[in-house]
């Protein structure tokens, strides 16, 4: 897509190349995000080995896991 806007001298044009502009994004958006599922542990660092020390943490109050 090419998008000319060496010549906006109306509003009419200017919201045209702003609706242009909104699709490009759009488009790149849906074409290029990924669905994710958030959760409290939606970190990148969170692993197996966290789940079960908060697990034993929740169970036994114990901070030592």
């Amino acid at each position: 897509m090419i998008l000319n806007a060496t010549n906006i001298n109306s509003k009419e044009i200017l919201e045209n190349i702003v609706q242009q502009i909104s699709t490009v994004f759009n488009n790149t958006w849906h074409t290029h995000s990924k669905m994710k599922q958030i959760t409290k542990y939606s970190k990148e660092w969170w692993s197996l080995d966290c789940t079960t020390s908060l697990n034993k943490y929740q169970a036994s109050g114990d901070i030592q896991y």
